[in-house]
């Protein structure tokens, strides 16, 4: 283990280990419309960080690159949960249907499955290899065509998440306004964030923003909780 990378994985220690913590505290209410949506994406961006975490301090390219699948693993799916959240809380107002889930997610499920195995790398031409930086041995990731597919799948679900919740702001009670904005913020902001940082032309990136932008995301629930009722008002009704 090399902790001359500990000031890089600091950063996305804290903000794993704040999900989790969110993640504890949401889980009492899991009954209640749209909580268990927004617990599965604090426990998958848990696992992000701990991948994200484990590849910056390890020395080993093998190990490193275990690193990364996890973070991956943790990653991937949250897209798709995030616009399932989105049509169950804000649009539908009640549970999601389970055809909803399984269009969303077979995506993603796939793709897991696959990165698992070396068909993954096969298929999307990914690059893995270290460098060294300052004595520090870093991964460098090259992201191969089927990475960019999945990340533009991903950003249109993001995409339409936002869309979804700029038109909900136009005729929603005071009440829901404020969480709508909230929702908003937590949207954009980490997904324009990890965007740059993934599509601009740098596989050197030693401080990984990504990761820790889901502060904002953590911040909006932590907010809105308490200020707006957010998953524990009338409109996070008791389901089934």
């Amino acid at each position: 283990m090399d902790l001359k990378a500990f000031p890089y994985a600091f950063p996305i220690i804290i903000t794993g280990a704040i999900s989790i913590v969110l993640a504890i505290y949401i889980w009492p209410h899991r009954r209640s419309m749209g909580v268990l949506p927004v617990f599965w994406i604090f426990i998958l961006h848990a696992v992000w960080c701990a991948g994200e975490t484990w590849r910056l301090l390890v020395s080993s390219l093998h190990w490193m690159q275990d690193g990364a699948i996890i973070a991956a693993l943790g990653i991937m799916t949250i897209p798709a949960i995030g616009l399932g959240f989105i049509l169950e809380y804000v649009i539908l107002k009640r549970k999601a249907p389970v055809s909803y889930w399984l269009i969303l997610l077979v995506e993603p499920v796939i793709s897991s499955i696959l990165l698992l195995s070396d068909t993954y790398t096969s298929l999307t031409g990914i690059q893995y290899r270290s460098i060294s930086v300052a004595l520090i041995q870093f991964l460098a990731i090259e992201p191969g065509i089927g990475t960019y597919a999945h990340s533009l799948y991903s950003l249109i679900l993001i995409g339409a998440s936002i869309f979804l919740i700029m038109r909900s702001m136009v005729n929603s009670e005071n009440e829901f306004q404020w969480q709508l904005r909230y929702l908003l913020i937590a949207f954009l902001l980490p997904s324009l964030i990890i965007a740059t940082e993934f599509f601009r032309h740098d596989p050197f990136k030693p401080f990984l923003v990504g990761p820790v932008s889901f502060f904002i995301v953590q911040a909006c629930v932590f907010i809105s909780i308490p200020s707006t009722n957010f998953l524990i008002s009338k409109r996070a009704k008791t389901v089934a």
